[in-house]
């Protein structure tokens, strides 16, 4: 996608890459507070859900950041109660 210089520059939410460091950046489908997720992310769970382990220099930051997502995941939920 062009970018027009007004738009902010998305990122993974999961390594946080940038839209520009990835090949692929995919969108969940919630509108409101929308998560992305990189092709390189989505590569490493599809290791893990195969039963192998993700490589290792994603290994530690991709631990990390499912654990931030899913703590902000929480909180935005309790919030919206």
């Amino acid at each position: 996608m062009k970018r027009t210089g007004s738009e902010p520059l998305l990122s993974c939410s999961f390594c946080f890459k940038s839209e520009e460091a990835v090949h692929k950046l995919i969108s969940s489908p919630n509108n409101g507070s929308p998560s992305f997720i990189c092709d390189e992310c989505v590569f490493a769970c599809n290791r893990i859900l195969a039963g192998q382990p993700p490589k290792p220099d994603l290994r530690h930051r991709f631990a990390n950041a499912v654990s931030r997502l899913f703590a902000s995941h929480t909180m935005i939920s309790r919030s919206a109660q």
